[in-house]
C-alpha cells in the first residue's frame, strides 16, 4: 500500500524531531504504556502486514487474555477535534485514567510489537521519569508536534477510521482468521468493510485536516516540520 510509505515517513520524522528534546525516557520505558493509546486502522493494518502469522496469533493471545474492561473511548478524531473548535463547538473531556491498566501487548514490561508501535505510542514523551511524578511531563513543543502529525496521518488515513487500539486490533485480527484473499495482500479495514459484529460507535471515521493545530508561540518552529509533512504529500494537495 502506498500508504504505508506516508506512514513510515511520519514516524522517521517524529523520531527526528524527538532527538531535539531533552527527555528522561528510558529505552523501551513501559510506564506510558496504558490501554488508553488510540489507533488509525492504517496503522494496525500495517502492523500486520509486518508481523508473521504466528506474531499475529502471539497478539491474538495477549488480546485474548488480557483485553481491557475499561479503557479510553475516544468522542472524535484529532481531525474531528479541530473541526470543532473552528465551528465553535463546545467539547467535553473523555474519561482518561492511566490506572485503567496497561497494554495487553506488554510482556515482561516489553512491548511486544515496539519495532511498528503505533504514533499514539511514539509521541508519549517526558521530561520527568514517570513513575516518580505519576505522569508524563511533556515539552511543549512535543505536544504541538504530536497534533500535526496525528493530524497528518488521519489525512493519510482518511477513508479509514480511528478508534482505541485494544479494539482496532481485535477488529483486524477477526478479520485476518477469515480473510479469503491472497494472504500477501494488505489487510486493510474501513467502516465500510469491517465485519458487521464490529460496526459500532467505537470506531470514528477518520477527516482530512481542516487546519493544523499550531499554537501562535510555535508557528515559526514548526514551519519547517509543516513544509516537510507537505512535501511527502501527507497533508493532501
Amino acid at each position: 500500500m502506498p500508504e504505508f510509505k506516508k506512514l513510515k515517513g511520519i514516524y522517521s520524522l517524529l523520531d527526528r524531531q524527538t532527538q531535539e528534546f531533552s527527555l528522561a525516557c528510558r529505552d523501551k520505558c513501559p510506564d506510558c504504556c496504558t490501554v488508553n493509546v488510540t489507533v488509525t486502522s492504517l496503522e494496525v493494518a500495517y502492523i500486520f502486514s509486518c508481523l508473521g502469522a504466528g506474531q499475529i496469533r502471539q497478539v491474538m493471545g495477549r488480546l485474548a487474555i488480557g483485553f481491557p474492561k475499561k479503557k479510553y473511548m475516544p468522542s472524535t478524531t484529532v481531525n474531528g477535534f479541530a473541526r470543532a473548535c473552528m465551528a465553535g463547538e463546545a467539547m467535553t473531556e473523555d474519561e482518561n485514567d492511566p490506572d485503567w491498566g496497561a497494554c495487553p501487548l506488554l510482556a515482561h514490561g516489553r512491548c511486544t510489537i515496539y519495532d511498528v508501535r503505533p504514533l499514539g505510542c511514539r509521541v508519549m514523551v517526558s521530561e520527568t521519569l514517570c513513575r516518580k511524578s505519576g505522569f508524563a511531563r511533556m515539552p511543549p513543543f512535543a505536544l504541538t508536534l504530536s497534533n500535526v502529525l496525528a493530524q497528518a496521518l488521519e489525512q493519510v488515513d482518511r477513508k479509514g477510521f480511528t478508534g482505541n487500539f485494544s479494539d482496532v486490533l481485535a477488529a483486524y485480527a477477526r478479520a485476518w482468521e477469515s480473510r479469503t484473499g491472497p494472504e500477501d495482500r494488505p489487510l486493510y479495514l474501513t467502516l465500510d468493510n469491517i465485519p458487521e459484529s464490529d460496526k459500532t460507535k467505537v470506531f470514528l471515521e477518520n477527516y482530512p485536516v481542516p487546519a493544523l493545530m499550531i499554537p501562535p508561540e510555535h508557528r515559526d518552529r514548526a514551519a519547517p516540520l509543516v513544509s516537510e509533512i507537505r512535501a511527502s504529500g501527507c497533508l493532501g494537495k
